[in-house]
């Protein structure tokens, strides 16, 4: 991965991303090939937790897509604001239809990080055996 870098950095940072990106594409396979050999956790299952998020970059890919198309000509702006706001809400959407619990999970994670709340503890406490 080095040497990858060290020749595409003459050519400019895209090339440098597109290196780095290939290099963690052919690594990927391989490291969680061994993450399931060492855990004992087939790959089917942890190919399974991909699901959701795959799924809901296909439906913001899609919605960002059409949204682009419907605002040709708009000022970048407005056009990047609205692409943002649908992007989020079409990848929210498609998670909240697929994998509910996880998406309720993050927004507890998220509240319980702002301060919101104190039940981490209690729940970690509940799990463990008295005694």
């Amino acid at each position: 991965m080095v040497l990858g870098f060290l020749l595409a950095v003459q050519h400019g940072i895209v090339w440098v991303a597109v290196v780095l990106v290939c290099a963690q594409y052919g690594v990927s396979p391989v490291l969680t090939w061994m993450i399931s050999r060492q855990s004992g956790v087939p790959l089917r299952e942890i190919g399974a937790q991909y699901r959701p998020a795959l799924v809901g970059g296909a439906a913001m890919l899609v919605a960002v897509v059409l949204t682009r198309l419907a605002e040709a000509g708009q000022p970048s702006a407005l056009q990047l604001g609205s692409e943002f706001v649908v992007g989020v809400l079409s990848y929210l959407a498609a998670t909240w239809l697929l994998e509910r619990q996880t998406v309720v999970e993050c927004f507890r994670f998220v509240r319980l990080a702002a301060g919101g709340g104190d039940d981490v503890g209690t729940a970690s406490s509940e799990a463990q055996p008295q005694g």
